[in-house]
């Protein structure tokens, strides 16, 4: 049997998979001889059980992940040859060694606090991650510094780092990047200082400038989402000053510029506040339930169970929804659209509600369990009763809800609201 056309031809992707083969692991060392050993001291046992980095870890970040922008492009070949030289920086190191990270690794610090975030996603690597962004963030790297800054800060921790404060505050006072500002802010914000905090958020805000690369940056670094874009942040603040209509501006601003789900919460917010905008309601919470916001979910869902009642049956079934006044439920009811009839808005509702349930929203939960009940669906109520009745908050009310079910003239309407005043 002749030799198949593979087997005789060695394609060019077998050239180049042996090169990424290469480029992917190190060769494996030697065991070191009694002669070296005496030379050389002894590994950490944390550093020296590090691997080489796998290829994968790099090039699935690189092709998603902020390094193909601005002057510091960084392809996966340097990458991994500045993530062998951290590993290999990390096992040399002793307590009183010093480093000098440009020149050992020979790269510059922006690139090697990129490569530590992506080693620091693998869970054999991120040790490795954690020996070298203080040390980034001594040598004065913004990233780092900002990175440290915001775990510390979320973790309620920064104020036992006073090294980590005062570089936070010289970068802000330098004002040549907005995230410094921002996150002393906040730092400001959660000693209660708000008024501070809101005068460097409008600093921020005057040097932001719309998709910055730096933003990109530091979704990579911190869960987007999570760290406060500067109009978000000032909209917060002004929200907890009672500023409404510039919580309202801000926000509104932000929500434009950005088009983040964190920035329409909060006009969502500011809305119910002022209790106006009804006519965008449904478009504001669609944008954040569909960012995984449960609690937008949930709202949405309740939003499209009203429109499926109508106002006259309203009082009757009961709008259990505590997020709106009266004046914005009766907004929200005048704004329905004619596009949907009653029974696709209810289609609508437990799709949302079901969704929000299914991520563990007790009230959802509860809703969906009263719905499924009117539609003689015992087992399917039961279900997510039971999922309501986990969460030891509502667990007294789900149980008040089940023995109301034996009874055939119970009032539903009174738990249900019972359960949103908890």
């Amino acid at each position: 049997m002749h030799a198949s056309y593979w087997a005789r031809a060695p394609s060019a992707l077998s050239h180049v998979t042996r090169i990424q083969r290469r480029y992917a692991s190190a060769r494996t060392p030697r065991a070191p001889s009694v002669r070296n050993r005496l030379r050389r001291p002894v590994l950490s046992p944390d550093f020296g059980s590090v691997p080489s980095p796998p290829l994968e870890l790099f090039t699935s970040a690189i092709d998603k992940g902020p390094f193909k922008q601005g002057p510091n492009k960084l392809g996966w070949m340097e990458a991994i040859d500045i993530a062998r030289k951290c590993i290999a920086a990390a096992q040399k190191s002793t307590e009183t060694s010093s480093l000098n990270l440009e020149r050992d690794i020979h790269a510059d610090l922006h690139k090697i606090c990129l490569v530590s975030q992506i080693l620091g996603r693998s869970p054999r690597h991120s040790v490795v991650t954690e020996w070298i962004m203080p040390k980034l963030a001594h040598a004065g790297n913004m990233l780092a510094i900002v990175s440290l800054g915001y775990k510390a800060l979320s973790s309620s921790t920064i104020n036992g780092q006073p090294w980590l404060l005062q570089k936070i505050e010289i970068l802000a006072r330098e004002g040549k990047t907005w995230e410094p500002m921002v996150l002393h802010g906040s730092i400001l914000e959660a000693k209660g200082e708000l008024r501070s905090a809101a005068n460097w958020y409008q600093k921020a805000i005057e040097i932001t400038k719309p998709l910055d690369n730096e933003i990109n940056y530091l979704s990579f670094f911190i869960p987007q989402g999570r760290f406060p874009l500067p109009l978000e942040a000032f909209a917060n603040v002004q929200l907890k000053l009672g500023e409404i209509d510039k919580a309202e501006e801000a926000a509104n601003l932000g929500a434009l510029q950005y088009d983040s789900p964190r920035g329409y919460s909060l006009l969502l917010s500011a809305l119910f506040k002022n209790e106006s905008g009804w006519d965008h309601v449904e478009e504001y919470l669609t944008k954040c339930a569909m960012s995984h916001d449960v609690e937008a979910c949930y709202r949405l869902g309740e939003i499209y169970r009203l429109w499926h009642l109508g106002l006259e049956k309203v009082e009757h079934a009961g709008f259990h929804g505590k997020f709106l006044s009266k004046k914005m439920l009766r907004g929200v009811l005048s704004v329905s659209s004619r596009y949907y009839s009653p029974t696709e808005y209810y289609s609508m509702a437990k799709e949302w509600l079901e969704l929000a349930a299914a991520q563990g929203h007790p009230l959802a939960s509860l809703q969906m369990a009263v719905l499924l009940r009117d539609e003689n669906k015992a087992g399917e109520a039961l279900h997510y009763r039971e999922l309501a009745g986990r969460h030891p908050k509502y667990a007294a009310v789900a149980t008040e809800l089940q023995e109301a079910w034996e009874i055939s003239d119970a009032d539903i309407t009174s738990i249900m609201r019972k359960a949103v005043e908890l």
